[in-house]
């Protein structure tokens, strides 16, 4: 078999070389496709979490790149509820008006949570409050839940937050500006109750203006937030039985007349004391086992004396 030799500086020997180049860069090239990111392959370098501090779910649809974002709602008794977490950089799809064709691009991850709680807030400041009518006219802020009780924080559990520069962690020193920083929870719960306020003083304008078909849910919300009683906010309750008599009851009344015209109180310790400070019993009326102003050492000791009592009596 003929071995053919090539001549170094030759044509031959360059067009080789650059073969041999092509391929030893062609190990260490990944091929993309046009329509993808390069940070689809991007590790997070930290992440930002939405809390809620409501009972209220929220969906949210950002088609095409999410069908629908879930937000579910703050169990109740819990001061807050982890509901969403999202890395620094988030790809989102895009389709191309022309071609149809599925496009990805990375975006900056505190930008997209922040325009899908708060669409009217164009910055990655949290705590800005937005003011500029002209932003927020166009859905009458219906699409801003900052104000309804999310909020988005590189804390992966609420703590302190500077209002320039973002969640601090446990530092109560903003590390960026030096300036004091504030408790999440407590900002949230002001935003929220600020909402709610708001929406009390709308639904008592309807009310008195003769308008209840514009009282919504949300209104309605507002009152059971603040417990409002009013014309348009009529909270039904349902009666609880009384363990003594059987009636049925208001939940929590310490005492109450029952169906035959005798104050009834409810059997624990608390319920005899404010029967006690209304007037409506006496000391002499409260059972034993209700007897405060008795230690637990008298109450033996009266005890056993009368159980020493009926052995005599024997």
């Amino acid at each position: 078999m003929a071995v053919a030799n090539v001549v170094a500086g030759s044509d031959k020997a360059a067009a080789m070389s650059r073969t041999l180049m092509q391929e030893m860069n062609m190990q260490t090239l990944r091929i993309v496709g046009y329509s993808q990111d390069a940070h689809l392959d991007h590790t997070p370098g930290y992440y930002l979490y939405v809390f809620n501090i409501t009972p209220r779910e929220f969906q949210i649809h950002r088609p095409p790149a999410f069908s629908t974002i879930i937000f579910r709602g703050c169990p109740e008794g819990q001061p807050y509820a982890l509901v969403g977490k999202f890395p620094d950089i988030v790809d989102e799809k895009s389709v191309e008006a022309d071609s149809g064709e599925i496009r990805t691009r990375g975006i900056k991850g505190e930008r997209f949570v922040m325009d899908l709680i708060n669409p009217a807030n164009h910055g990655i400041n949290m705590w800005q409050e937005i003011t500029d009518q002209n932003v927020t006219w166009i859905d009458g802020g219906t699409n801003d839940y900052t104000r309804r009780g999310l909020f988005w924080t590189k804390n992966a559990k609420p703590g302190w937050t500077c209002l320039e520069h973002g969640g601090c962690g446990e530092s109560q020193i903003c590390p960026v500006c030096g300036r004091g920083a504030l408790d999440e929870i407590y900002l949230a719960k002001l935003r929220l109750e600020k909402h709610y306020k708001q929406l009390i003083m709308q639904a008592d304008q309807y009310s008195r203006e003769g308008n209840p078909r514009e009282i919504g849910p949300e209104h309605h919300m507002a009152g059971d937030y603040f417990h409002i009683r009013s014309p348009w906010h009529v909270v039904a309750e349902l009666p609880s039985t009384c363990p003594n008599c059987g009636d049925a009851v208001k939940e929590g009344v310490p005492f109450h007349i029952n169906s035959i015209g005798i104050i009834c109180v409810m059997p624990d310790q608390e319920s005899w004391k404010r029967a006690i400070q209304a007037g409506v019993k006496q000391k002499a009326d409260v059972p034993d086992d209700f007897r405060w102003w008795k230690t637990p050492a008298e109450k033996r000791a009266e005890t056993l004396a009368q159980k020493e009592e009926t052995v005599e009596a024997e």
